[in-house]
């Protein structure tokens, strides 16, 4: 193949994402598979998980990404889900303060103790958007665990390479 000029590209991902017809955002995506335009490949991915991209364009991205049907790209997503949040222990010992509200409806100041504050653990479950990616694409909801998602990947990927290989496709 040839290189593909950054505004075939352009045009190429913004067709896949943004254009009225569903029919027409699905050929844009096979052209850029078939054409395998590596450009709109990682314009695809970043506009799948990108915290200023409205939802209807993410999930329009990761349909895309679903029918390209490539597991670099899929794993690239994996890969950004995969990252471990580690919470710890935070300790601030603040000497007791003390504060004075004052009501101007009422004349009366009232002291109050600000005790200190220690923070012990957090938890929590992200939904990152590249778990709502990977909901789109896989069409399943596994939860917000990024090891889900990377065993899932694996065991897709796996059945992905079996199915080019009986198709007689390399992989990419």
């Amino acid at each position: 193949f040839y290189p593909i000029p950054k505004e075939v590209s352009a045009q190429l991902f913004k067709s896949a994402l943004d254009d009225k017809e569903e029919d027409v955002r699905k050929a844009a995506s096979m052209a850029i598979k078939n054409l395998n335009d590596e450009e709109a490949k990682k314009f695809l991915v970043g506009a799948a998980v990108h915290p200023k991209i409205d939802e209807g364009r993410r999930k329009k991205a990761a349909k895309a990404i679903r029918l390209i049907d490539e597991p670099a790209m899929v794993g690239a997503i994996v890969t950004m889900v995969s990252y471990d949040v580690r919470t710890g222990t935070a300790t601030e010992n603040v000497p007791v303060r003390f504060a004075t509200i004052s009501n101007p409806a009422i004349p009366i100041t009232l002291p109050i103790e600000l005790p200190d504050i220690e923070l012990r653990s957090v938890s929590t479950s992200l939904a990152t958007y590249g778990i709502i990616a990977l909901k789109e694409i896989a069409r399943r909801d596994l939860g917000n665990d990024p090891k889900a998602w990377g065993k899932w990947f694996d065991e897709w990927k796996q059945i992905h390479e079996v199915r080019m290989a009986q198709e007689g496709k390399a992989k990419p």
